[in-house]
């Protein structure tokens, strides 16, 4: 949070694949791998809204306030997904 911008960066979405803008003109420092950007909105990317489109997998949803961070939707996996459908995956019938 403290490091320089020192690239002009386009943050995106991971479901269309033409078009999902979410900021544009953003200057953030160059990004290294485990780098996190916290949103406070993000339109059709909300947990109301999100879907398993390309089998994208739900992100955790974190109420942060007073410095305090709270897990209140774990992050989604593969075994969540499939649990869903298992049901409808056994063939034994």
């Amino acid at each position: 949070m403290t490091a320089r911008p020192d690239e002009t960066t386009q943050l995106v979405g991971r479901q269309c694949e033409s078009g999902d803008l979410l900021v544009g003109g953003l200057p953030l420092p160059a990004p290294r791998v485990g780098d996190l950007i916290a949103m406070p909105v993000t339109g059709a990317y909300t947990y109301t809204l999100a879907n398993n489109y390309n089998g994208a997998l739900r992100p955790p949803v974190v109420f942060c306030r007073d410095g305090e961070a709270r897990v209140v939707a774990e992050r989604e996996t593969h075994e969540h997904v499939l649990a869903l459908h298992r049901p409808a995956l056994d063939l034994t019938w």
